[in-house]
């Protein structure tokens, strides 16, 4: 008599998942090309009509480790917001068009729907980044709303120390070569700018912040995504980094580079990004 031993088997390492990211200082006019805010409340509305279940990027990254693709089979997608400035967690009067911008967090909280917030962690580097800013919207960065938030719908994540951004100085960058995160490319730039700010945002967030990395400007350089990220975990705590290659993130991308498509750049209007989601 013989026993057949049947094996579940393993469904295939196949997944397309969109992943988006707004700017909340896009405040431009009232239009959703020219306003994130609107872009972002229409879109989500946009969203649950074809059918797409919003998660975190936690749980995005969280499935993929764990291997489970059937999870990232489903149609799922997750939203992102860069930079963090303060109109991303409070509502403002733009008195350019005299009309209320509701912030980020409110549309998310009012739509139920989860995001992920990336932080530049240095103070000294947001302060310098909001006396360049225009006064309308209002360009100011500040740290007062990491803690204050109680909405779990909200993630916060790391966007560096200094976003080794063209406005700040000095920048954790050993030549002072700035306005790209491509010059980021040896483990002591590296550290400074990724771990020294996880670091600091773990302490500034009392553990709030996830072990994810968004690229400044999205530039992905061989050095950070193939060496220091994949070669050297005991560098760095990430679990994932994020660029915005504008393409789905599929099982042909390292988790180190995982695409998003970014509003107004890749997709201007609810039928562009219809189209981006169901092609």
């Amino acid at each position: 008599m013989f026993t057949k031993l049947f094996r579940k088997k393993t469904p295939p390492k196949q997944f397309r998942v969109p992943i988006l990211c707004y700017h909340a200082m896009n405040v431009h006019g009232t239009d959703y090309e020219q306003n994130d805010h609107t872009a972002l409340d229409r879109d989500i509305t946009l969203i649950k009509s074809l059918g797409f279940t919003i998660k975190s990027l936690s749980w995005i990254v969280d499935a993929y480790r764990r291997e489970d693709w059937t999870a990232l089979n489903h149609p799922v997608i997750a939203i992102s917001f860069d930079d963090a400035p303060d109109i991303e967690a409070y509502s403002y009067c733009d008195l350019r068009f005299n009309e209320m911008v509701e912030s980020f967090h409110s549309i998310i909280a009012r739509h139920h729907v989860p995001a992920t917030s990336f932080l530049i962690a240095s103070e000294a580097a947001r302060t310098q980044i909001a006396q360049h800013g225009a006064p309308e919207p209002p360009n100011l960065y500040s740290s007062d709303w990491w803690n204050n938030t109680k909405d779990t719908l909200l993630d916060l994540a790391n966007h560096s120390w200094d976003h080794n951004h063209e406005h700040v100085s000095p920048v954790a960058q050993k030549e002072q070569t700035k306005g790209n995160f491509f010059a980021i490319d040896n483990e002591a730039d590296a550290i400074a700018q990724i771990t020294t700010a996880h670091n600091h945002l773990k302490a500034a967030t009392k553990d709030r912040v996830k072990p994810l990395f968004c690229y400044p400007y999205g530039h992905v350089n061989e050095y950070l995504r193939d060496n220091f990220f994949a070669m050297r975990p005991d560098l760095h705590e990430m679990h994932a980094a994020f660029s915005t290659a504008g393409e789905h993130f599929t099982e042909n991308h390292s988790i180190w580079a995982i695409p998003r498509y970014v509003c107004g750049h890749h997709w201007r209007s609810t039928a562009e990004l219809e189209e981006i989601l169901t092609q």
